[in-house]
């Protein structure tokens, strides 16, 4: 499974797969703002914390700009999760791919994102 984020080409590169991605950096906090509201609302105790590191990263998107998800015929046994909305989409992303690796299902929902289309 490759769900390696900015890392993801490095990853598919190690079974002679192409994957391009994008380099588009982003700012990441350990603790953002409003997840430091909301974590203070349920542990109290957390509203002495503070943010203690920002820096910019890639984020993890293919290069058009699609989530790379599903089998890679070529490859068998290998998987792609590749997503810069892993975050709000790890759930059902992470639903669908157990069902297609259990059960060989491949859900119609992955259609626009599977891995193929970036066949060589």
């Amino acid at each position: 499974m490759n769900a390696a984020g900015p890392d993801a080409a490095d990853v598919a590169g190690l079974v002679s797969r192409p994957l391009p991605m994008r380099r588009e950096p982003g700012i990441v906090t350990r603790i953002g703002e409003l997840l430091h509201e909301a974590a203070r609302q349920v542990v109290p105790a957390l509203g002495s914390g503070r943010i203690t590191q920002t820096r910019v990263v890639n984020r993890p998107i293919p290069a058009d700009g699609f989530p790379s998800v599903g089998a890679v015929p070529s490859v068998p046994g290998y998987y792609e999760a590749v997503s810069h909305s892993g975050i709000t989409l790890g759930p059902v992303i992470g639903r669908l791919l157990a069902s297609e690796i259990l059960g060989g299902e491949r859900d119609e929902l992955l259609a626009d994102f599977r891995p193929e289309r970036f066949a060589p």
